[in-house]
């Protein structure tokens, strides 16, 4: 499992693109639209959206708003051990 958070600035864009999992957003803050597959969706605070594998989309935002969400996905499982750990300062998840 993968999360990160992405922050799009007034007027820019994530470019149009597609990549194997699945993939959900979660707005918290600003505004702005995703286009999964041509069909645009208005984002604001709150929203979730779940982008499908493999789905073109792209991400611009409403100017003068700034957007910034969390997106979490599942990249494809390898033949090594599926738990991995992360190093967060000083703690440690599994």
């Amino acid at each position: 499992m993968s999360i990160g958070l992405a922050e799009i600035a007034p007027g820019g864009i994530l470019p149009l693109h597609h990549h194997e999992p699945a993939e959900i957003y979660h707005v918290v803050d600003g505004e702005g639209v995703v286009e999964v597959e041509g069909v645009a969706h208005h984002l604001h605070p709150g929203i979730s959206m779940f982008i499908p594998a493999d789905a073109w989309h792209r991400r611009p935002t409403l100017a003068p708003s700034r957007s910034a969400s969390c997106s979490c996905s599942r990249p494809k499982a390898s033949r090594r051990s599926s738990t991995t750990s992360i190093d967060h300062g000083r703690k440690r998840f599994s």
